[in-house]
């Protein structure tokens, strides 16, 4: 990517963009194309997000996952795609630095006959999965910070494209034998490897590598006992999340298929698990999540667990159908429904924009009060929101019961968290956000010089070890804000933590990470509302990420990778990022609010890459 052709483009369009806005028929249209997206995002239930409009996202992740799922459960027998056009097209536009190895993978193995995709095309791939082979460890890897040679999907998916494609395959039986070796031996970290071994057998028994029956199942039993742990509700012992879960029992079933080994002894459990629709949506990342359903589904089916007592599995799939496309292709799946989170940001992407958009504000709001009784069930985070809310819309919510609720649920939570022994990154997110809620409702809190020790020493050990990027910026971040609301605000340690987010925040633009745009929105935020500065380099960085991340009609995704969710949560933090870095989002100038906006789809059209 030419930066500096671009760097140069780009304020020559920021010139032109600003004197010629308001005569701009094309910059017009895309603003009343937002107005509509926002207000047609209007439902009984708040707003939906965005990226339900945006049909031209043929996602070839999504279509497998989904089409795989339903030929599970038999909906897609006789059923075939036409030419997977949509998809092709997009891959064919796309530059292959933003290729993502597993839409590859999921592309080709969608195609019944390889000519359907153009020979250039195919010639790109395997040129684009031969940069992926690492000639060091003899093995195929992610591209940049995800690259890990222990991660055995990467040369499983590399391989298999290219088997499909008949292609040459570079030499993989030595790290093959290597992987075998760490992966399956009697000090085994089998954490590193979770959710791979099946992927791992098949590459063995591919290459003729000898085959131990007995190691491969010591890894049955491995997953067996995270299954009965978490039967027993003693997942917070455990070293995984609870969306890591049917990864581990789809990984478990392929296993016992290839070994032929039954799993009759541990079928109540997985039916405890997956099988009740009360405790089913525990096990997904989130709404839609096209993943963990697949490996749901195939779980039970494969297992021959799968009945009619779980009809509602179906309807669960039937909902996929809003976002199929007119060849069997599917779009990436967004939140349909209307939800507090949706709701809440495109409500603030408004009042930022001051867009010509209204909804029932108040019903809604007198809405979530009637719901909201149990802050236990609510949260810490999602209270915030419905707080927010509720005083922005002056809402008499304060003489009634849920006041009482909240402030005994936030000093439960604060009494449990000023107790914990160990700090890290998740208690101190705990710990400002209960500051935030206290500040919200005018209450006063204390934390305890010993505690404040406790804390700057527990997590500064973090920073002498191995830490990802994005957990570098989050925890600098969170243990500066952390001082602040201790009462430490200009103090040695804050400059320095300052000084080192904005040092993290100019690299941003060219890290491997997703969700780029919450992670610079709450440190930019931290860092002005407190007053510190942010160096020309961090600017810079931030707002080329933006136009990365931008995708049209003024909406942001989630971050730069290929493949993040159009959301209006990080529109609005785009929007505000832009606000607090650019300062040309100005109340009351017709359509000046939205210029930023609009100068990364003019950037992007008169700046072809």
């Amino acid at each position: 990517m030419d930066w500096k052709r671009i760097g140069i483009c780009s304020t020559l369009v920021m010139t032109v963009c600003t004197e010629v806005f308001g005569a701009t028929n094309e910059t017009q249209e895309s603003n009343q194309q937002m107005i509509q997206q926002i207000r047609e995002s209007v439902n009984d239930d708040g707003f939906r997000e965005p990226n339900y409009f945006f049909y031209d996202i043929a996602d070839p992740y999504a279509t497998y996952y989904v089409r795989g799922i339903k030929q599970l459960l038999g909906q897609e027998e006789g059923k075939e795609l036409s030419d997977l056009s949509y998809s092709i097209e997009a891959l064919e536009n796309k530059e292959k630095s933003r290729w993502n190895l597993i839409d590859i993978y999921c592309l080709v193995m969608l195609i019944d006959d390889i000519e359907q995709l153009p020979k250039d095309l195919r010639v790109s791939i395997v040129d684009y999965l031969n940069s992926l082979y690492d000639k060091e460890n003899g093995c195929y890897q992610y591209l940049g910070d995800f690259s890990n040679p222990t991660s055995i999907a990467p040369t499983y998916y590399a391989v298999m494209t290219l088997v499909k494609l008949r292609e040459d395959i570079q030499p993989i039986s030595e790290w093959i034998s290597k992987t075998s070796e760490s992966a399956l031996g009697k000090e085994a970290d089998k954490e590193t490897y979770y959710g791979g071994y099946a992927m791992l057998y098949e590459l063995m028994d591919a290459y003729e590598i000898p085959i131990n029956l007995q190691d491969f199942g010591a890894v049955i039993g491995y997953y067996e006992g995270i299954l009965n742990q978490v039967d027993e509700k003693q997942e917070t012992a455990l070293p995984y999340e609870m969306s890591d879960i049917p990864t581990i029992a789809m990984d478990m079933v392929k296993l016992s298929e290839h070994m032929e080994y039954s799993l009759m002894d541990c079928g109540g459990q997985i039916l405890d698990l997956f099988g009740d629709e009360t405790t089913f949506h525990n096990y997904l990342f989130w709404e839609y999540d096209y993943v963990n359903l697949y490996a749901i589904v195939y779980t039970l089916v494969q297992s021959e667990l799968f009945t009619d007592e779980q009809y509602w599995i179906n309807g669960e799939v039937l909902a996929f159908d809003q976002f199929l496309l007119d060849d069997g292709e599917y779009i990436a799946p967004g939140i349909y429904e209307g939800n507090l989170n949706a709701t809440y940001y495109a409500d603030e992407l408004i009042y930022l924009l001051d867009l010509s958009v209204t909804y029932d504000a108040e019903a809604y709001c007198e809405k979530v009060l009637d719901e909201a009784s149990d802050p236990q069930q609510i949260g810490i985070w999602k209270l915030e929101q419905i707080i927010r809310l509720l005083q922005k819309y002056q809402i008499d919510w304060e003489s009634s019961s849920l006041k009482e609720h909240i402030n005994v649920y936030l000093d439960e939570q604060w009494e449990t968290i000023l107790a914990s022994e160990q700090w890290g990154l998740r208690e101190l997110k705990t710990i400002n956000q209960l500051c935030v809620l206290f500040q919200i409702l005018n209450r006063t809190y204390n934390i305890e010089k010993s505690v404040q020790k406790k804390i700057k020493k527990q997590t500064s050990e973090y920073f002498n070890g191995q830490i990802a990027y994005d957990e570098e910026l989050d925890l600098s971040m969170e243990l500066m804000q952390f001082l602040i609301n201790a009462g430490e605000k200009n103090s040695e340690l804050v400059n320095q933590l300052s000084n080192h987010v904005d040092q993290l925040l100019a690299q941003i633009s060219n890290q491997s990470v997703s969700f780029k745009v919450t992670l610079a929105f709450h440190a930019v935020k931290s860092l002005h509302e407190n007053g510190y500065s942010i160096s020309e380099e961090a600017k810079q960085s931030i707002q080329d990420m933006l136009l990365n991340a931008y995708y049209k009609n003024g909406f942001f995704c989630m971050g730069d990778v290929e493949g993040e969710r159009v959301t209006y949560q990080s529109t609005y933090e785009a929007a505000s990022l832009l606000q607090w870095l650019v300062g040309e989002l100005k109340a009351g100038e017709p359509w000046g609010q939205v210029r930023w906006l609009t100068k990364c789809h003019y950037w992007l059209d008169m700046c072809p890459l």
